[in-house]
């Protein structure tokens, strides 16, 4: 894990105005639920998805594999959300609101460097190394997820009764 808040209060957290980072499964001790339905529940936290199989077999059986991030601050409460980009809503003026050790993986594998060009050390050029990483991690959880979804929506449909 990478952590210099000295740095990243440098930059602004440059790459967290960007697109927020990525959480796999062992961010919210999965199997467990409990963590993931809070969050998702807060609506700080958004469901994104790759489109199509991101498995690297020839079977191609999935339409989308969903995984989980930090909503963006201007989508801040919307479930289902594959915007291309905008500003982590747990980014602060001073800095990140997560303890550094709680923070989505893809966060805590970030080097902050002094000239605001950090190394994520689990991206590509393009960001889709982790998307798609973390889409087949979270497939065995699909379920899962679209069960707290469906609590969601129905207790947010019972409140406007």
């Amino acid at each position: 894990m990478y952590d210099n808040p000295e740095i990243c209060s440098e930059c602004g957290g440059k790459c967290c105005k960007e697109y927020p980072g990525i959480a796999f499964p062992s961010d919210f001790d999965m199997p467990n639920t409990e963590k993931l339905k809070a969050a998702l529940e807060s609506g700080k936290w958004a469901i994104d998805w790759w489109d199509g199989d991101p498995k690297d077999d020839e079977s191609d059986s999935l339409d989308c594999a969903y995984f989980i991030r930090p909503a963006t601050i201007d989508r801040l409460g919307i479930l289902f959300d594959a915007s291309w980009g905008g500003m982590c809503v747990f980014l602060s003026d001073s800095g990140c609101m997560i303890n550094s050790d709680e923070r989505p993986l893809n966060c805590r594998l970030v080097e902050p460097r002094s000239d605001g060009d950090c190394i994520n050390h689990f991206r590509d050029k393009n960001d889709m190394f982790i998307k798609r990483a973390a889409a087949i991690e979270w497939i065995p959880y699909t379920e899962i997820i679209l069960n707290i979804v469906e609590s969601i929506t129905k207790k947010r449909e019972d409140n406007l009764d």
